[in-house]
């Protein structure tokens, strides 16, 4: 994932991709995260200073390894991470129309409902939403489920995007 091809780039050294492995902790969902994280990295000293970063934090439980992508987020995308995560996942709208539909048609509906009010609200905000859900797609915070079209997250990232907004509204009161 770091280097966006199965090798790594020629004249990097390998130790510096067995030490991101090592400190993933043989966990696959902080191996890709991280890989996101040290894929816009071009020279070998800012991988050396992001990985010194990341060990530091090697203790710490795995939302906090996992933090330090949503971290890397400039502060106008933070904020759209945070509403899919406390808001977009698992939320579903029941129409009633009168219509039958299928369970995914319905699925569909919403997802057009929530991504229209929802861009709408990142734009007023004069945030780049279509820029930010690239962006979270390439650092895998975030994936969509074209077949249903929907956001999806994984537990882990979710969970730690709801403690962290939810330590910013304990700060700010």
């Amino acid at each position: 994932h770091a280097f966006e091809q199965p090798e790594p780039k020629s004249g990097w050294r390998g130790e510096l991709s067995e030490k991101v492995v090592s400190i993933a902790g043989g966990i696959p969902l902080c191996l890709q995260v991280f890989g996101s994280l040290f894929s816009d990295i071009e020279s070998i000293e800012e991988w050396e200073s992001k990985l010194e970063q990341v060990k530091r934090d090697q203790h710490k439980d795995v939302h906090v390894r996992l933090k330090i992508s949503y971290d890397s987020l400039d502060e106008k995308k933070q904020p759209i991470f945070l509403d899919i995560a406390c808001f977009l996942i698992g939320w579903d709208i029941w129409l009633d129309t009168g219509l039958v539909l299928k369970p995914w048609e319905l699925k569909k509906m919403a997802w057009k409902v929530k991504k229209e009010y929802a861009m709408l609200m990142w734009e007023g905000s004069e945030l780049d939403p279509t820029n930010a859900i690239a962006e979270l797609q390439r650092k895998f915070l975030i994936s969509i489920n074209d077949e249903h079209g929907t956001f999806e997250m994984h537990d882990k990232i979710r969970d730690m995007g709801r403690n962290i907004s939810k330590s910013k509204i304990w700060y700010q009161a």
